[in-house]
């Protein structure tokens, strides 16, 4: 079960009131609830400590684990999970998306493991926060390391479809003289949406009959396209010039980068020129998932990971 609300609504006081509960507070928010409505709890303070205690010989007391709060507890996990394996982690101490990936993989496992290996009830508590709609308020759980599509790329005559239906409304600005104008840029959801008319687009017919036109729509997620070290043949070299200053040493360094989608590497398999042309870019047999290759198998990237969605609509 999930249950969320704003803070200090009684969420965990509800939650303790199921049967024979377990209060696991990794939000270490014991304080807040009224010492009537307590229960047996832990306030385990890494994820490793989460896994140790929830043993069937440690529960036998209890018919429900309260995970409270289910933001702290991802945050636990994510932490746990960078030290498990640096590449899930960045520089910056935050989630990579194969961390994303990782860490939804493990809440869905913990939660599996809670219920049918230890038959236990489960209750996760969220916080909620305010988010705004264009005129609109609306609640979202509020869940650290959550993966968020962020941006929609449409038609024009997408766009109309979703603004006659009060799904979407235009950012606005004030000029200089105080009259307010729209901007370009939509949102729905809270999500930015860039309207571009060379998104694409065809008639559909059905017996040379025309039916209808179907517009294709992409949604992308934090962390669709990485800014990517693609290395050099080069990366560094040395040079003296003997005659500078009696004498001068030089350090050459070179680097390249490009965007990319992640998850998604470019295979030249349909290439004729040596740096490829908007034409080949557009041919999809030069993509491929993200692969390894060990004892002659090859293993592709799952893309669930790759938070790039395509939406075929009629507009």
């Amino acid at each position: 079960m999930k249950l969320a609300g704003f803070p200090g609504i009684g969420k965990s006081t509800l939650a303790l009131s199921a049967p024979r509960p377990l209060h696991i507070d990794v939000d270490f928010g014991i304080d807040r609830i009224a010492p009537r409505y307590r229960v047996p709890y832990i306030q385990p303070a890494s994820y490793q400590e989460i896994l140790d205690d929830l043993k069937a010989e440690n529960l036998t007391d209890f018919d429900t684990l309260v995970f409270d709060t289910g933001g702290k507890l991802i945050s636990l996990m994510s932490l746990w999970a960078i030290k498990q394996n640096a590449k899930y982690g960045q520089r910056d101490g935050s989630l990579s998306l194969k961390g994303y990936g990782f860490v939804g993989k493990e809440f869905v496992r913990l939660m599996d493991y809670c219920f049918y290996d230890l038959k236990k009830n489960i209750i996760v508590v969220f916080h909620a926060v305010e988010e705004k709609d264009g005129d609109n308020t609306k609640l979202r759980i509020k869940v650290e390391g959550q993966t968020k599509f962020s941006m929609m790329f449409c038609h024009s005559a997408v766009a109309t479809n979703l603004e006659n239906m009060k799904l979407l409304s235009y950012l606005k600005y004030t000029d200089k003289d105080g009259t307010q104008r729209d901007l370009t840029l939509g949102q729905v959801n809270g999500r930015l949406v860039l309207v571009d008319d060379s998104m694409p687009y065809e008639d559909v017919y059905e017996d040379d009959e025309y039916q209808y036109t179907q517009y294709t729509s992409y949604v992308l997620g934090d962390g669709a396209f990485e800014f990517t070290d693609v290395g050099a043949e080069v990366p560094y070299e040395t040079d003296r010039d003997p005659n500078l200053n009696g004498g001068t040493d030089f350090l050459y360094s070179r680097q390249r980068w490009c965007y990319a989608p992640y998850g998604i590497s470019f295979t030249q398999a349909s290439m004729e020129s040596e740096s490829p042309t908007d034409e080949e870019l557009e041919n999809g047999d030069n993509w491929n998932l993200v692969s390894t290759t060990k004892d002659g198998e090859t293993t592709y990237l799952n893309d669930k990971v790759i938070h790039i969605a395509r939406i075929l609509s009629r507009g």
